[in-house]
């Protein structure tokens, strides 16, 4: 056998397909909540900014004001390692069982590897409201008392935890409409996603995609499909572990991050020892937030 030649490079190359196929089989959710980065270091920060105050009125002749932004608490994303290798034996190989045995060997390694990445991405919705993961500031990502630069606190937890209808999505809108800058302004937010367990896929869509109100008689239309909220319509994640929380995603700037230090890898190598094939599949990345106004969050009741 060539365990060194071009035998096992020609059978890694497709071996290397395969796995990249299986990887990505799925689209991952988290691509559409998450803003997308990579990254050349081994963490990256953010800082927390509080951006100037309002433009003044200026007399004729008069100097313009100035003013400065303020520096707060800093998110720190530290990269972390991920991989899951597999071996093809001597014997297999000579009982030549190389090609069956590593197209499925290849398989299981990329979607291990994408399961590993949705359920990472996954658990800073599933650990939202706990007060063991906590962000820059403090505190956890959904919380009723987020520290600001000066301005007291601000919510994005809902007050009363309630199941997903009508009533309960309005006023988290409303909530996120009322929602304050780090010197306590108003701030523009807009919902551009609703996030559930595909328990609720069926609920989200009549609540999103009706043109009337549901579940009632009154000829009503449906206010949040006619102010055009919510762009990316309705999410859903089965690996999130409450079946009846729910979370509206913000285009707020700096909000949930997916930063990719190393890409996903396929890679091989014949051991000189027992003459078996190694193959392995390897990814560094990390995520979270830096502005918990990101995500407004329920969960339910």
């Amino acid at each position: 056998m060539m365990l060194s030649g071009i035998f096992p490079k020609l059978m890694a190359a497709g071996l290397r397909k395969v796995f990249e196929a299986t990887y990505n089989k799925y689209p991952f959710v988290h691509e559409k909540l998450f803003s997308m980065e990579t990254s050349t270091k081994k963490y990256e920060e953010e800082a927390i900014l509080a951006g100037p105050g309002v433009a003044a009125l200026i007399g004729e002749n008069e100097n313009i004001p100035y003013d400065d932004m303020v520096q707060g608490w800093t998110k720190r994303y530290t990269h972390a390692k991920y991989g899951l290798g597999m071996v093809i034996s001597e014997e297999a190989l000579e009982d030549d069982q190389y090609q069956k045995l590593g197209v499925k060997k290849s398989m299981y390694i990329g979607e291990s590897m994408a399961r590993s990445k949705r359920i990472v991405h996954a658990s800073i919705f599933n650990n939202a409201f706990s007060g063991s993961y906590l962000g820059g500031d403090g505190v956890s990502l959904c919380n009723s008392a987020h520290p600001t630069l000066g301005a007291g606190t601000f919510s994005n937890d809902a007050a009363t935890d309630a199941d997903l209808s009508e009533t309960t999505l309005e006023q988290m809108l409303v909530d996120i409409g009322n929602c304050i800058s780090e010197r306590g302004e108003p701030i523009l937010l807009r919902p551009k996603a609703l996030l559930t367990h595909p328990n609720q896929m069926f609920e989200v869509t009549r609540l999103l995609k009706s043109q009337q109100r549901i579940g009632t008689a009154e000829n009503d239309i449906n206010a949040l499909n006619a102010m055009g909220y919510f762009s990316e319509g309705g999410l859903f994640d089965p690996y999130l572990t409450d079946t009846d929380a729910f979370w509206v995603i913000t285009d707020v700037t700096d909000g949930l991050k997916s930063i990719q230090r190393k890409a996903p890898t396929f890679a091989e190598e014949a051991s000189f020892d027992n003459s078996a094939l190694k193959y392995k599949g390897i990814e560094r990345y990390a995520c979270g937030w830096t502005d918990p106004r990101c995500v407004f969050g329920n969960q339910g009741a």
